[in-house]
């Protein structure tokens, strides 16, 4: 017992809160919950009803899960070897561990384009929203390299449009 009070004190000291949400009311996830309906949703769409072996099927969820783990959100760069892109090759061409990697870029190229694109949208032009500030996080999208080095940036400065509810911005 009293070496969970201490965890609890570090914890309290590192400003950890944990909160826990019914195990009936999924819909109290939030975007965390959100994220798991995206990945089930997505590895289902590029898995389909492939005959995978144990290895095969835990080799891809642990790249799934260390593509979703170190996506750009968190701030560090991926610390592994970037693979060879099988995307463009066709199917007849691969062997069988080719064939696991292309469909773990083809999940990572579903998650990108449609999870995080959704993580993206302002919803001003319909609802009345605040305006970016300076000072917010940003990813800097760039269609050259893997999303996973997409920079982060930092809003440095505003310019309101002439509607007042538009903005041109500046990020570093």
């Amino acid at each position: 017992m009293s070496q969970s009070k201490e965890l609890r004190k570090v914890w309290q000291d590192e400003g950890v809160i944990w909160e826990f949400n019914p195990p009936s009311a999924p819909p109290f996830g939030g975007l965390w919950k959100a994220g798991v309906k995206a990945t089930k949703h997505h590895l289902w769409r590029v898995l389909g009803e492939a005959f995978l072996t144990y290895e095969e099927m835990s080799h891809i969820l642990a790249q799934v899960e260390d593509c979703l783990n170190c996506r750009p959100l968190i701030g560090r760069p991926l610390v592994a070897l970037p693979d060879q892109d099988f995307a463009e090759i066709p199917l007849n061409r691969l062997n069988r561990w080719q064939k696991l990697q292309q469909m773990v870029q083809h999940f990572w190229s579903r998650w990108v384009g449609e999870y995080l694109t959704r993580l993206q949208e302002r919803p001003k032009w319909y609802n009345a929203e605040p305006n970016v500030k300076t000072g917010e996080l940003i990813i800097i999208k760039d269609e050259r390299v893997p999303p996973s080095k997409w920079k982060l940036g930092r809003i440095i400065q505003c310019h309101p449009g002439d509607d007042s509810t538009s903005c041109d911005s500046k990020d570093c």
